[in-house]
Order: structure tokens, then C-alpha cells, then sequence
């Protein structure tokens, strides 16, 4: 592989060196990054012109918010992780600390139910497969999190 990296940035300086690339349109120009390459090229003008002026799309919002409250409640998931491993390797292992444990696994999956509704409902507007947000799996989200 490292050979064929090699190769490919041979050419590319030898490219460079021939002045291949001297006369691009937009050159010393810094490359505009906001337009979004997963969006339908059919839309993109009408979503550019919608952030410009500050708006978004219902379901665009709703994917934001999705995200949003899911990694809140990640993060207290793996905030209660963390303090049950504290304790535990503090020599707590209190019936307590596994009761919270199982508390927030609880609170996390509530969360995670009504989520994946709203995902549901999400993936019912959007306007292409290319915005689908899958729904949240919560075995492998609890597994990620005692991972680390």
C-alpha cells in the first residue's frame, strides 16, 4: 500500500512541478467547505439559501435535535459509568452502585425509545435515503459506553 501511496504522490508533484495546476479557477481563493456533499445535488441551492438566511428545513432542525439529545444522554450514561467503576474500584460495590447503574441504563433507554420515534418520524420527511438516520441500538450504545 505504501508503495502505491508512493506512486500516487509522484505523480501529483511531478503534476505540481509541470504547472498543471497553476491555472485552476479559485487558485490562492480558500475553498468554501459549508455546502454539504451528502445533500442531493437538486438541493443544495435551496439549503444554502435557507442557512444563509438563518433557516432550516423542519426535519433539518429535528435531525439536529435528535443528535443533540442523544449525546446528552450518552454523556450521562457515561458520566453514571464512570462513577459506578469509581466506586467499584474504590472497593464500593454497595448494592447502591449497581441500583444507580441500573437506574440510568433504565433512564438511558426511555430516552433511547422516544428517540427512536422521533427518528422514525424523522426518516418519514426527509426528501432523500441520503438524510436517513438509522435508529439507535440500545444494547451496542451501552456496550460503547463500558467500553470507554
Amino acid at each position: 500500500m505504501a508503495k502505491f501511496d508512493r506512486a500516487i504522490e509522484t505523480i501529483i508533484q511531478n503534476a505540481i512541478n509541470d504547472g498543471v495546476f497553476d491555472n485552476l479557477s479559485g487558485k490562492g481563493k480558500p475553498l468554501d467547505l459549508r455546502e454539504n456533499p451528502l445533500a442531493a445535488k437538486e438541493w443544495r441551492m435551496a439549503f444554502s439559501m435557507l442557512e444563509n438566511e438563518g433557516f432550516a428545513l423542519p426535519w433539518m432542525e429535528e435531525r439536529k435535535e435528535i443528535e443533540k439529545d442523544l449525546k446528552e444522554a450518552r454523556l450521562f450514561l457515561q458520566r453514571t459509568w464512570n462513577w459506578r467503576i469509581t466506586h467499584l474500584e474504590s472497593g464500593d460495590n454497595t448494592p447502591m452502585v449497581e441500583h444507580e447503574w441500573r437506574k440510568a441504563q433504565a433512564k438511558f433507554s426511555e430516552v433511547v425509545t422516544a428517540l427512536n420515534k422521533r427518528i422514525d418520524a424523522y426518516n418519514a420527511q426527509i426528501p432523500a435515503d441520503v438524510f436517513y438516520r438509522p435508529r439507535i441500538v440500545l444494547g451496542r450504545e451501552i456496550e460503547e459506553v463500558k467500553q470507554g
